[in-house]
């Protein structure tokens, strides 16, 4: 049986660590690339090097969601190297005053 992840995009934020971290797990398990989006490098890369090791497909991308141009810019990286995600749990809240 194929899932319906194999070959989507699954663009995760607040990936490096915990409910996001184990839905971009999740998600590569089930077929999709994952793209890993978090604000702290070493925990999105570790993250990334363990989906990887698993025999999965990951990217992982530095990137505050509460800025609109780190935004963009994480999102063209995804139309560019995946083409257009299938999937985008956010798993961080933005608030603003």
């Amino acid at each position: 049986m194929t899932s319906s992840l194999a070959n989507k995009t699954a663009l995760i934020t607040g990936a490096g660590s915990g409910i996001g971290r184990s839905t971009a797990i999740a998600l590569s398990k089930l077929g999709a690339t994952v793209m890993l989006i978090a604000r702290r490098k070493t925990e999105i890369e570790a993250a990334a090097a363990e989906i990887v090791q698993a025999g999965g497909h990951a990217i992982a991308m530095v990137c505050d969601i509460a800025k609109t141009p780190e935004i963009d810019r994480c999102v063209q990286k995804c139309l560019t190297d995946t083409g257009r995600p299938g999937a985008c749990p956010s798993n961080r809240r933005v608030a603003t005053a």
